[in-house]
């Protein structure tokens, strides 16, 4: 029976092969692709497709910074000396 696309590949089984056999022979091949299947199938390729995971990391990037930006405020009102506690270390003028 023909068919007009191939099935989908959830329904493609791959055929493994024993693992007595060496690393290098158990890997599949790599095969030479053309300049434009390359393109096709690597967004990196083409510099006008952005990615998500760069996206994504700009997002995470603009959220860190203010939350570290929010943490080092609360660090520096935690770190500001209590005007009471520190009156005792004013240092001393002698009269002559």
């Amino acid at each position: 029976q023909y068919r007009s696309r191939p099935p989908p590949a959830s329904r493609l089984r791959r055929r493994r092969l024993p693992l007595s056999l060496p690393h290098e022979l158990r890997q599949p091949a790599a095969t030479p692709r053309s300049r434009s299947t390359r393109s096709l199938l690597s967004p990196s390729a083409d510099p006008r497709v952005r990615r998500p995971s760069v996206a994504m990391a700009n997002t995470l990037r603009l959220y860190l910074t203010c939350i570290r930006n929010t943490l080092e405020a609360a660090m520096c009102l935690q770190n500001f000396p209590c005007q009471e506690v520190e009156r005792h270390n004013k240092p001393e003028v002698e009269l002559k």
